[in-house]
């Protein structure tokens, strides 16, 4: 047997020893200060989006199909934030409030309520970079490693090309777990890029004007050949929409859905044309290169469809087009409806895009877009005496002060005479409503109808559109003095309604008290006194006469 008493083997022993023991106190601390790491799940999308961890949990995210393309080649690069100050302002009694990320150094400035001792209202954390930069892979994904608890800046120092920036964001590690009984350490964020291309866009093709039943306005729709899919359904460029692989080659699908909405009647598409990179034309398609399908409209409203054909495809492949722009006219049928919501602008055509790979199918969200047409708008409030919302109170709306027949009320596209009663807050609209720009135009409010209780208001009320050069209209107008897009000509009137036993101070005046006041009592008596003494003298008279 060996003894540990001989010089040699001892010390070596010993060494061991303290080997060991050496290494289990290093495993014992790095398993007491675990590391984290933060990975970077980057897609394209049509939207905006900054770097946010899952509900604020850092979590991966089971279900990814709705976050749009994973998006490669986008550069990251992390700052850690030395918190020593701020940490230092908090333990003083200075409450965080808020904090902005400062773009030029990725320093972060803390914003504190100042009732700590000291004071402190703003206190920096100075970021420093750690490590290289990154880039994302084919998966659209790049992890960050090795990092210790504390907060991070990341920021998106690459951005690939068609692609807006997006947002950098602080993140604290680490996180606590959805189900809150433990912490996470390795935190996935979500950032999405919103391309820089629209997938669609609906214009007025010329200056935007108050419309009149009867008038004519023309739409622009333009919209991308790309979409914004995942694989296999992902359409990269116009050369996606065909696949030659295989004889016959086989095409994708690509069209418009149009609403239009029940204030037009669909006129024509005028034209069809390609457009390159930047927005400009390079070639015109003619009628055999795509189809307009009107099957969907009921007297001439509904969803208009505008589909390109193999032979419009394969015109856009060949010039190598980014997009297409539809011309279309649609007429104005004038004042529809109205509602109880004041502030409705409610003349606006939606617009569906719809761009298919060969063997996809059109599931899933496409993009859309809407255009407002300039209008007008009445909004009418009505209240208690004491102010509070009047429900229940029916109205009219006419174009002259005393309507002689049903010709002279304001009807919808059907021929019915609109009457709108206001809702639970007291309001109603009438929108849509004929206008002259120059002169303004004014229309007349009749209540039809009121709450048992109340008295129906006599008389009409006069509310005037104002004419386009009023101060009102100012900020509905751009700098060329033309209609903005979506411009609303409104005219806000408020009308009290007061029960049968009050006076209205806005009608006529009568000379008589209300039915069932102290002065109906003395009229009475007064009138019975004198018709008594009346019969009296004239009863003296005959007597006397006898």
């Amino acid at each position: 047997m060996i003894g540990l008493g001989k010089k040699p083997l001892g010390r070596a022993i010993l060494l061991v020893l303290m080997a060991v023991l050496l290494l289990s106190t290093t495993v014992t601390a790095s398993y007491g200060v675990p590391l984290g790491s933060i990975t970077v799940h980057k897609y394209s999308r049509s939207t905006a989006g900054s770097v946010t961890a899952n509900t604020y949990t850092g979590e991966m995210l089971t279900d990814t199909s709705a976050l749009g393309k994973p998006l490669p080649g986008a550069g990251f690069t992390l700052y850690k934030l030395n918190m020593a100050n701020v940490d230092a302002a908090i333990k003083n009694g200075n409450k965080y409030v808020s904090h902005v990320i400062n773009p030029t150094n990725n320093n972060v400035t803390f914003t504190l309520d100042g009732a700590g001792n000291p004071p402190v209202t703003a206190m920096p954390a100075l970021a420093t970079v750690l490590g290289n930069q990154q880039l994302t892979d084919t998966n659209g994904t790049t992890v960050f490693v090795g990092l210790e608890d504390g907060y991070y800046v990341l920021v998106e120092t690459v951005t690939p090309e068609e692609h807006s920036t997006c947002e950098s964001a602080l993140i604290r590690l680490p996180m606590t777990k959805a189900d809150g009984t433990a912490h996470n350490r390795d935190i996935h964020v979500y950032p999405k890029n919103q391309t820089t291309s629209m997938p669609v866009m609906k214009t007025i093709n010329g200056v935007p004007q108050v419309l009149n039943v009867g008038d004519t306005i023309k739409f622009d729709v333009t919209a991308d050949f790309r979409n914004q899919k995942a694989d296999p359904d992902h359409v990269g460029s116009v050369h996606d929409l065909r696949n030659d692989s295989v004889t016959p080659a086989v095409y994708g699908e690509v069209y418009l859905i149009d609403m239009i909405q029940e204030y037009f009647s669909f006129v024509s598409v005028d034209s069809v044309a390609l457009l390159d990179g930047v927005g400009a034309q390079i070639s015109t398609l003619t009628n055999g290169d795509y189809a307009v399908i009107t099957t969907g409209l009921l007297n001439g409203s509904g969803p208009l469809k505008v589909k390109l054909n193999p032979a419009g495809i394969d015109k856009a492949i060949a010039v190598d087009a980014a997009s297409y722009i539809v011309t279309l006219t649609t007429e104005f049928k004038g004042a529809t409806a109205g509602d109880n919501v004041a502030g409705s602008a409610p003349i606006k055509n939606v617009v569906t895009s719809f761009v298919i790979k060969p063997g996809s199918d059109d599931t899933g969200d496409w993009p859309t877009a809407e255009v407002f047409v300039p209008t007008t708008l009445i909004a009418l409030t009505k209240t208690t005496s004491q102010d509070a919302p009047f429900a229940g109170a029916k109205f009219r709306l006419s174009t002259v002060a005393n309507p002689s027949d049903d010709a002279d009320y304001v009807k919808n596209a059907s021929g019915a005479i609109i009457e709108l009663t206001t809702d639970a807050l007291g309001r109603l609209s009438f929108y849509n409503l004929p206008y002259d720009e120059t002169l303004g135009t004014t229309y007349y409010l009749h209540e039809i109808a009121t709450a048992p209780g109340y008295q129906l208001k006599v008389g009409t009320i006069a509310v005037t559109l104002p004419p386009k050069s009023a101060d009102a209209n100012a900020s509905q107008l751009d700098g060329d003095g033309n209609w903005i897009d979506g411009a609303l000509v409104r005219a806000d009137v408020i009308v009290k309604n007061y029960r049968n036993d009050e006076i209205d101070p806005d009608e006529p005046a009568f000379s008589l008290p209300l039915t069932g006041g102290r002065g109906v009592a003395l009229f009475t008596v007064i009138g019975i006194t004198i018709m008594a003494v009346a019969t009296t003298g004239y009863l003296k008279k005959r007597s006397l006469e006898g």
